[in-house]
């Protein structure tokens, strides 16, 4: 039944806009970006209307993709089956600190997602006790921007990285799209890795 539902959501998604959420993209479009082609069509900051840039997020699910603008925590996506614009909340919670529901995380609660009602509010379609939270059930990609540092030559660059949403379970920095794994969780903000010789990643920090 959800595949059915997931299939009727972005059957127009490719011929349409959002105004909130920026561009929809597919899966191919993403993938070129991912391999540094030349024919990358995507631009992870844009400029704002009150100057200087905001960062862009690219969010994934099964073929279909979608941008954020400035960390946001929804997305208005077209519906197809409504012909109207759905808002899906795209900030995730760890799944064990909300099953868990410890009186300790209640600052944790209260930031890392908006409240849901439904599986159908949530980008990762899972909500539990009000939260969106990680769903290892369906395939879920996020791409942003990592900037790197390059001590030698005191230049710098940017990857087009993608990996686990930020609220996903980790073990490696390697798993996520902010290269950043804390205490077993994907951080949301980028990290910088600052290289020696261009090649090998000496440290990182979060922005």
């Amino acid at each position: 039944m959800f595949n059915k539902k997931l299939c009727s959501l972005f059957i127009g998604v490719a011929l349409l806009f959002s105004a909130s959420s920026g561009t929809i993209y597919s899966m191919e479009e993403v993938n070129k970006c991912k391999n540094s082609s030349d024919d990358c069509k995507i631009s992870l900051t844009k400029p704002v209307e009150s100057g200087g840039i905001t960062t862009v997020e690219v969010y994934c699910r099964d073929n279909s993709c979608f941008t954020v603008d400035g960390y946001g925590s929804t997305a208005e996506i077209p519906d197809a089956t409504t012909n109207s614009n759905k808002t899906l909340i795209v900030d995730i919670c760890n799944y064990e600190r909300v099953a868990n529901n410890r009186t300790s995380d209640s600052a944790y609660f209260s930031h890392c997602s908006p409240e849901c009602h439904a599986d159908s509010d949530c980008f990762t379609n899972k909500c539990l006790n009000n939260k969106c939270v990680e769903n290892n059930a369906i395939s879920l990609e996020k791409c942003q921007e990592a900037y790197h540092y390059h001590i030698l030559t005191i230049s710098h660059s940017y990857d087009f990285t993608c990996g686990k949403p930020h609220g996903y379970t980790c073990k490696s920095h390697s798993e996520c799209a902010s290269g950043k794994c804390t205490g077993g969780e994907c951080e949301r903000f980028n990290a910088i890795i600052i290289t020696w010789m261009n090649l090998l990643p000496i440290s990182s920090m979060v922005l």
